[in-house]
């Protein structure tokens, strides 16, 4: 037996000894439940500005408190991290709350920028005040 031999066997022994590490770890999480997040597309705020009710999910709902607390404009780039979604995902919603009249998509040969609209603040103000956001 050459020194080889006893430095692969102790690689292997430090391999198997973590591999029953990590499934003892598993067979505990399998054992522990969990609460479900609530999918990110289903409303959880409503809000009414000027008789128009605002059925808002959680993405919308942190894009448009983002927006409201950096002051109402942003670049796509930090709005996908803040969503924590991706970018595609983030430009539909923002093209649905552009619908909306709540924010305005505006796009430069280098980014893609949103800006709160007065009904986009209004709605953002009211959303604040019912979370109690600090």
């Amino acid at each position: 037996m050459d020194g080889r031999d006893v430095s692969y066997r102790s690689e292997l022994l430090k391999g198997v000894r973590e591999a029953r590490r990590l499934a003892a770890m598993l067979n505990v999480l399998r054992r522990v439940r969990l609460p479900e997040p609530p999918p990110q597309e289903e409303a959880i705020a409503t809000v009414e500005v000027e008789g128009r009710e605002y059925q808002l999910s959680l993405r919308h709902v942190s894009i448009l408190l983002f927006l409201y607390k950096v002051g109402g404009n942003s670049v796509l780039a930090r709005l996908v991290q803040v969503a924590g979604a991706n970018m595609r995902q983030v430009l539909g919603l923002l093209r649905e709350m552009e619908d909306w009249g709540l924010v305005r998509v505006f796009t430069t040969p280098t980014r893609i920028g949103v800006v709160l609209t007065p009904l986009g603040r209004r709605v953002a103000g009211e959303l604040s005040k019912k979370i109690k956001v600090a």
